[in-house]
């Protein structure tokens, strides 16, 4: 345990430390930042606004009479509407005293363009806007909760029989839009990204260091020292622990506890009619979170088992580093394609592809692990 300890010391030092700090940093400003700051986008903020209110008065899931309650929070908003543009004189001046009138006036630009730009000069869009946005932010929860059992597009198969069954237990009534859904997915993607770089250039260099400075023909003509390979491989798994560990740590709580958190939507379950595609199992949103922690988890360890193969046959570090950059090529194409973390359980794709490529790296990882130690035992040094 002791050698153990040590090893991980020697691989989390002060300098891999400093390393990984920039890595973070720089990967944090380019890729993360966005995803955690400027949540929601600004087209996208009275919906969040909205749905906030429909839990609190609902809860996170709709019933199917619950149409009426949708539609009457539309017409309060076009009451609102009404309300200002009857108190506005020049509004009432080019016959746009209602909504119905406003959005007709809109429509209608034939010769009428100058005073279109005559009425937004006069009417305080800051205040009108607002009303306008709810509107149309109901337009939104109307239309997709009025279509919600609509499976049409999908003819037969395991997929349309999914879809039946969503819309039997009417989990497709839970309140998520599709942006907070979307959002936590951008987020979980660029933060993979960031475990991979860490762990191949963090961790990897563990065997190629000794094999530059030729360590391995002291280590090796003793038995304790062939054993040494293990020791070496269980500090890899328990450096990689910590490492995900503190980053997760660090970007879960800048992620859900930023000004506009999704607290309220974690008891939604992610076949919500509010946001695109269905899923072949029944989560919900921090169910969902969670699964995602576990496969980042999973990623990391097998890729911390194939990265120490590879360092073990790298004698050179321009070797190790060039093969690195093109494992952390390959997964991120993967990683960012719509088959894994986009699709994590998506109807889109086959229920287990995710996790047969979970397994098909963790498989990879410990097969290279076992046949790498077996040749340890009988490796000639001389």
């Amino acid at each position: 345990m002791r050698i153990i300890f040590n090893e991980v010391k020697k691989i989390l030092n002060i300098k891999s430390i400093f390393v990984l700090c920039i890595i973070s940093f720089v990967m944090y400003y380019m890729f993360i930042s966005s995803e955690i700051n400027l949540f929601p986008s600004r087209g996208d903020e009275e919906i969040y606004t909205i749905a906030k209110e429909m839990i609190k008065q609902k809860g996170n899931h709709l019933e199917d009479e619950d149409l009426g309650y949708l539609k009457n929070l539309e017409l309060n908003f076009k009451k609102e509407a009404d309300n200002y543009l009857k108190e506005n004189e020049y509004a009432k001046e080019l016959g746009a005293d209602s909504y119905d009138k406003f959005q007709e006036f809109n429509s209608n630009l034939k010769g009428e363009v100058k005073k279109l730009d005559e009425l937004s000069n006069n009417i305080s869009f800051k205040e009108i806007e607002e009303s306008l946005s709810k509107i149309r932010s109901m337009g939104y929860f109307i239309d997709n909760f009025e279509n919600k059992d609509n499976n049409s597009y999908i003819e037969s198969g395991a997929q349309k029989d999914r879809l039946t069954e969503i819309n039997k237990t009417k989990v497709n009534n839970d309140i998520l839009p599709w942006f907070i859904f979307d959002n936590y997915n951008s987020f979980i993607i660029n933060t993979t990204l960031l475990v991979i770089v860490s762990i191949i250039f963090i961790l990897g260099p563990i065997f190629t260091k000794d094999e530059v400075v030729n360590m391995e023909v002291l280590q090796y003509t003793t038995r304790r020292g062939r054993r040494l390979y293990k020791d070496k491989i269980a500090a890899v798994l328990i450096s990689a622990f910590i490492m995900v560990t503190l980053e997760l740590s660090i970007l879960f709580t800048l992620f859900l506890t930023r000004q506009n958190t999704v607290e309220l939507f974690y008891n939604s379950n992610i076949n919500s009619c509010f946001k695109y595609g269905a899923n072949w199992f029944d989560l919900t949103l921090i169910q969902y979170i969670i699964l995602s922690i576990i496969i980042v988890y999973i990623l990391a360890f097998a890729l911390a088992l194939i990265i120490s193969y590879v360092s073990r046959k790298s004698h050179r570090y321009i070797t190790f580093t060039g093969i690195s950059l093109l494992i952390v090529i390959i997964l991120s194409k993967i990683i960012t394609s719509n088959t894994i973390m986009l699709g994590i359980g998506s109807i889109d794709i086959p229920r287990f592809l995710v996790f047969g490529f979970i397994s098909a790296m963790v498989l990879i990882g410990v097969v290279s692990l076992e046949v790498r130690y077996k040749k340890e035992k009988l490796l000639d040094i001389f």
